[in-house]
Formats: C-alpha cells, sequence, structure tokens
C-alpha cells in the first residue's frame, strides 16, 4: 500500500481535474484505514476535503459522503450530527 499512497500523493498534488480528485479521494481512504501510512483523520479529513470541492461530480459525491460520516462517527472532528447530514445531502444531489 506504501507505493499506491505514494503515486496518489503525485497525482493528487499536480491537481489535473479529474485525476487528482480520484487520487484525493483515495488518499482520504488510505489515512482514514491506516493503508500504507499511519491512520490519521485528520489527514483523511484534508483529503477529503480537497476532493469534496473538485466537482468532478462522481468522486466529489463519494468524498462528501465519507465526510459526512467522519463527522458523523467523530473521526478526526468533533461529532456533529448536524453537519453530517449537510455532507450526506450534498453527496445526494
Amino acid at each position: 500500500y506504501s507505493t499506491a499512497v505514494e503515486w496518489y500523493r503525485k497525482v493528487a498534488e499536480r491537481g489535473y481535474f479529474d485525476t487528482s480528485a480520484d487520487a484525493q479521494l483515495h488518499l482520504g481512504r488510505m489515512y482514514e484505514n491506516g493503508l500504507g501510512v499511519d491512520q490519521n483523520y485528520s489527514t483523511a479529513m484534508e483529503w477529503y476535503r480537497k476532493a469534496a470541492g473538485r466537482g468532478y461530480f462522481e468522486t466529489s459525491a463519494d468524498a462528501q459522503f465519507y465526510l459526512g460520516r467522519m463527522y458523523e462517527k467523530g473521526w478526526g472532528v468533533d461529532k456533529n450530527e448536524s453537519t453530517a447530514m449537510e455532507w450526506y445531502r450534498k453527496a445526494a444531489e
């Protein structure tokens, strides 16, 4: 997994529209689950926020869903069900 993290990071930081959003989403998943990196919910949140703001529909919606779950569970942020619902709504739109 560490090799995947290295390549995802390279793509994520390049800024290409859809591929960087996908890489940002995958980096969030890697940090959330501790795959190839130490588990770090705060870093996962950072990558999910970047992917959620890219506007590439499918990836953005997935990232918005994961942000909702992070707020719902209180992973990397204070638990906040209303903020979780906002992210879930954005993902569903």
